[in-house]
């Protein structure tokens, strides 16, 4: 469809928090266009099957807090599916050079995540930890896998405010293929990064590489990493201590390595999620298998270890899987793999990392980040939700917070848009 070139509103980024913000917006009869620098919409939630032969999300993959998750339900409604029951409390562990099919190590993990989650306190989330206790790595790449950050450098107290109902659900039909179908009747203008926001009058500036972007308001969704890095300039500049607090909650480092594998080969193993924890001293690694009866298998890493692992460069990724692969399942395992993929979150310039977490002692710095008054230019993501950061549905939802701002900037009457309305497109599809 044809985009305006003079809309009320452009919206920057056309991930969750861009899907979230536009149908909002379309929702309540707005002019909008919006632009995304990367060649897909999504962001984040991305769903692929050329690199392995079967679907796979790059990104985001669950709908967390399921029984209240928005995109959960509108998934429901359009028939997107997704797994109707969440794995169990227990998982297998590979240590000590043997499988432990019902290790008790996952129930040891929750306990410690939620003595985090009720701590209450603006203190390290790695205070928590028992010295000298042996499962203390697997504590810690779990924590990783939350935050997507080292738990030295996470505060408990931000890392507590996140709602979580213990309710969580893998999308089969792909995390990203449902965000791309929900954008698929909004105006979005690929290969189009903003390089230049800027205030012009009682309007704003949008400067992109096919010219600049008039408009009445700016909804920003880029990750907080891509606005700390300078990427997109801002005249006048970003007031200090709204920079500042986008500096003190920035994105992690989350990154996955999947390999394709002869049919049968995890067959008799019969778990999805699994930790592979030998040779003993090196990173632990949270494994699917076969997810929805697929050939593949998917290893996740978090932290400064996904980062430096990121630097090596994707042989080094996919060798570590496949090392890890065949501690715990013998060389053999080598013989069945038939491709291998790899994610770079990390290294991509629109994206710079996994998801935000405030450090110690700076909790607040996100409630700064939502409660700031910049408008008409406004701030989504998941990094902009207090309780549901994270997640896809957060931004989503921080977008849709921001779509109303901008409406009634606009002197919309609108007191709210609600976040499961779907244009008939959507519903056709």
């Amino acid at each position: 469809m044809g985009v305006s070139d003079d809309p009320q509103v452009v919206i920057v980024g056309a991930g969750a928090a861009g899907v979230g913000a536009g149908l909002a917006l379309k929702q309540l009869g707005i002019d909008f266009l919006i632009i995304e620098a990367k060649d897909r919409v999504g962001g984040r939630a991305y769903s692929e099957s050329t690199s392995l032969g079967a679907l796979w999300d790059h990104g985001c993959h669950w709908f967390h807090s399921a029984d209240q998750n928005p995109l959960r339900q509108i998934a429901e409604r359009i028939g997107h599916g997704y797994a109707s029951q969440q794995g169990a409390v227990t998982a297998p562990m590979f240590a000590n050079g043997r499988w432990d099919m019902e290790s008790p190590a996952r129930l040891k993990v929750w306990d410690y995540l939620d003595r985090v989650a009720t701590s209450g306190r603006d203190v390290p989330t790695s205070d928590f930890l028992d010295d000298g206790d042996p499962l203390n790595p697997v504590m810690r790449h779990w924590m990783k896998l939350m935050t997507s950050t080292e738990p030295e450098e996470v505060s408990a107290l931000d890392y507590g405010r996140y709602e979580d109902t213990h309710i969580n659900l893998r999308v089969r039909d792909g995390y990203g293929a449902l965000i791309a179908r929900l954008a698929s009747p909004l105006p979005v203008r690929l290969n189009c990064p903003a390089g230049w926001i800027a205030r012009a009058g009682s309007r704003m500036r949008v400067e992109t590489p096919e010219g600049i972007i008039a408009a009445d308001a700016v909804i920003v969704t880029a990750s907080v990493n891509v606005l700390n890095s300078g990427a997109i300039r801002f005249s006048p500049a970003l007031p200090a201590d709204f920079a500042e607090a986008l500096a003190t909650v920035p994105c992690g480092f989350y990154e996955k390595m999947a390999v394709a594998v002869s049919d049968g080969t995890f067959t008799e193993f019969g778990h999805i999620g699994c930790e592979i924890v030998d040779p003993q001293g090196s990173e632990p690694l949270n494994l699917e298998i076969g997810p929805f009866g697929r050939p593949i298998a998917i290893g996740h890493i978090a932290g400064h270890f996904a980062r430096d692992m990121v630097a090596e460069g994707e042989a080094a990724r996919i060798d570590f899987f496949i090392e890890k692969l065949s501690g715990a399942f013998g060389a053999s395992i080598r013989d069945k793999i038939t491709g291998a993929a790899t994610t770079g979150w990390t290294l991509d310039p629109y994206i710079r990392g996994g998801y935000a977490a405030a450090k110690p002692g700076k909790a607040a710095a996100r409630d700064a980040m939502i409660e700031a008054d910049l408008a008409p230019l406004y701030f989504a993501g998941e990094a902009f939700h207090a309780s549901a950061n994270a997640t896809a549905h957060g931004a989503y939802l921080s977008g849709q917070a921001a779509a109303l701002k901008a409406a009634q900037h606009l002197g919309c009457d609108a007191q709210a848009a609600d976040p499961l309305w779907l244009p008939a497109e959507v519903l056709a599809h």
